[in-house]
């Protein structure tokens, strides 16, 4: 049988299963007699790029055969000829232009097995399944890198790229696929940049780095789960990736004014225990209150089309109104009033006698009942009116400084009266959580509009990215989670947060307490300046252990430290108070899956 190297091409015709090698030393059936000019591959450009289609497919299917078989450095006829069978069927009909020689699927299975043999050596450089573990060869590029204490180029993140570089050709060659260097660089990136010492935030990124809109969704709701229990990589990409679906089906498929009033009976029935109205009002005095909210919310419901939007803030205008009114109004009075008011006699028209706020008051009824069309009888009118300001006698006067506090009261019994669950409430409630504790001293309308304020920019970030798939949406969060609560390290919270200060005024406490216990100071005294925030508890410790964290890494460091430095402290201070058996480095593992670590670590744990 002659050598491989002296056969140009595989044939057309189906091959003998004895000896395919045999068929090419008869030219009549080989390539050579062919109708159609067909090109030998290694003379071609695609040939020469190894993330071409053709070199893709070449190495997918010797990659398979190596698996089958295990990787061999000596080349042979029995693999010349497993190759040949296996791989010239799917060839023809692929790349129907080209001719494959034998000196160039050698070319490419020489590679293949050389890339093979290197790495197939290493227990996890393969998952379960076969395909490379692309996590691995990340973290042991890196960790080589870093361990051979190479010096830094002039910008970190160019070895982020080189290292997905040099990746990207053998994922390539032994997975037959071809992968995004981008990605690549952006994922290496996000666990080096956290292993350089005194990198100032300006070079915390890279030009293949984005920070939209999406990516602050991405990060608020990794630092919200993160502050309230531990999660491990695959368990935090699932919880923050269901977190960013709910809150995109909620926002396009609620209206805004359903989402306002979500927001604004959730913060009421928050608030009016401690409003000015229930603590220095009489049961007498609140009873009435509601009397005339109900009133208002059946009279405004005649039409079928209630608006409690509307009509918090018809009542919101109208209790001046009424408080205004003469207490001595009798019923005849406001029947000539009225009746004055809708004749049709201009010349006749007196409206002398009839007191101001009356005035007043009954042309704001007129123009409400006009455009809701809600009576058209004169009789019907008048019970109205009559009704309406007979229920405002036994009225308490409110002064428009505790207006807000009517707003909170109308809002609570709204929703008591509906009481209804909604699988979005406890969006609502972080949101409004948050809003509250940032915002302290904001009145309840401000309060609510920051809130539906927050959900509309939601909106209008999913409609950007709507073209977006599911594994780029993946992709995206993948790149914060892998750096699980180090990102904090370079985020930006208002210095003058009233949390924040309350830390730095413990600040000789930190690491001297557990973290359990520390937050426990911090919410106390917190909750000490405002007791109101005894309503938003859960919100308040996950807030706290926000900017607790964002301390650590953003202000109790030197340029001597890297953030993974401060990672494995916290993490080392955490497993000393809670006399936890587990390995420092299964931890550290777990969270940080493609990050290495260095040699001193390695030897602490």
């Amino acid at each position: 049988m002659q050598e491989a190297n002296n056969f140009d091409s595989f044939p057309e015709h189906p091959i003998n299963q004895n000896n395919p090698s045999k068929l090419f030393q008869d030219k009549q059936v080989g390539f050579f007699n062919s109708k159609h000019s067909l090109h030998p591959i290694d003379e071609t450009d695609e040939f020469q790029d190894p993330f071409s289609d053709l070199n893709l497919f070449l190495s997918k299917k010797i990659k398979s055969t190596l698996k089958k078989h295990g990787s061999t450095k000596k080349w042979s006829t029995k693999i010349q000829n497993e190759l040949i069978q296996g791989i010239l069927p799917d060839f023809k009909k692929q790349f129907p232009r080209y001719r494959l020689g034998l000196s160039a699927l050698r070319k490419v299975w020489e590679k293949v097995s050389f890339y093979y043999s290197k790495v197939s050596v290493q227990e996890e450089a393969f998952s379960e399944n076969g395909d490379l573990n692309i996590d691995y060869m990340i973290k042991k590029n890196l960790g080589d890198y870093l361990n051979a204490h190479k010096e830094e180029d002039l910008a970190p993140v160019t070895t982020s790229h080189k290292i997905a570089i040099k990746l990207s050709e053998c994922i390539a060659t032994l997975q037959g696929e071809r992968p995004r260097v981008d990605y690549l660089t952006k994922k290496i990136w996000a666990a080096q940049k956290h292993l350089v010492q005194d990198l100032p935030i300006k070079f915390s990124k890279n030009p293949f780095e984005e920070y939209g809109k999406l990516d602050k969704l991405i990060v608020k709701t990794l630092l919200e789960k993160t502050s309230q229990r531990e999660f491990n990589f695959v368990d935090l990409h699932k919880s923050i990736k269901r977190s960013i679906t709910q809150l995109k089906n909620f926002v396009l498929t609620t209206k805004s004014q359903d989402i306002y009033q979500m927001i604004a009976k959730r913060l009421a029935t928050k608030l009016y225990d401690n409003s000015y109205i229930v603590k220095n009002y009489c049961e007498d005095d609140l009873e009435s209150i509601e009397q005339f909210i109900l009133y208002e919310l059946e009279a405004g419901s005649v039409d079928g089309n209630l608006n409690p939007i509307e009509l918090t803030q018809r009542i919101i205008a109208l209790y001046p109104l009424l408080s205004a009114l003469p207490k001595d109004l009798t019923s005849e009075d406001v029947e000539n009033a009225l009746s004055c008011m809708l004749s049709d006699d201009d010349q006749n028209l007196d409206a002398s006698s009839i007191p101001s706020s009356l005035m007043v008051f009954l042309t704001t009824e007129l123009h409400f009942i006009q455009r809701k069309n809600l009576f058209t009888r004169f009789e019907d009118i008048l019970d109205h009116l009559i009704n309406t300001i007979n229920l405002s006698l036994d009225l308490p006067d409110i002064s428009n400084c505790h207006l807000n506090d009517l707003e909170i009261t109308v809002w609570n019994l709204f929703a008591n009266l509906s009481n209804q669950k909604s699988p979005f409430d406890s969006l609502v409630e972080n949101e409004l959580s948050t809003a509250m504790l940032d915002s302290v001293g904001y009145s309840f309308q401000n309060t609510v509009y920051i809130v539906l304020h927050y959900f509309q920019k939601a909106k209008s970030v999913f409609i950007e990215t709507q073209d977006l798939s599911n594994e780029e949406l993946s992709r995206k969060i993948e790149i914060w989670a892998l750096q699980n609560d180090m990102l904090c390290r370079y985020l930006h919270f208002d210095p003058n947060h009233e949390i924040l200060k309350l830390i730095r005024k413990h600040e000789r406490q930190v690491g001297e307490d557990s973290h359990e216990t520390f937050v426990k100071t911090i919410t106390t005294n917190y909750l000490h300046l405002h007791p109101l925030a005894k309503h938003f508890a859960k919100g308040l410790q996950s807030r706290v252990y926000i900017f607790y964290k964002f301390f650590w890494y953003h202000e109790m460091t030197d340029s001597s430290e890297t953030t993974l430095d401060r990672f494995v402290k916290w993490h080392e201070l955490s497993l000393k108070n809670r006399n936890n058996t587990t390995s420092l480095m299964k931890v550290i593992a777990s969270k940080l899956p493609i990050t290495p670590l260095y040699k001193k670590f390695k030897e602490q744990s």
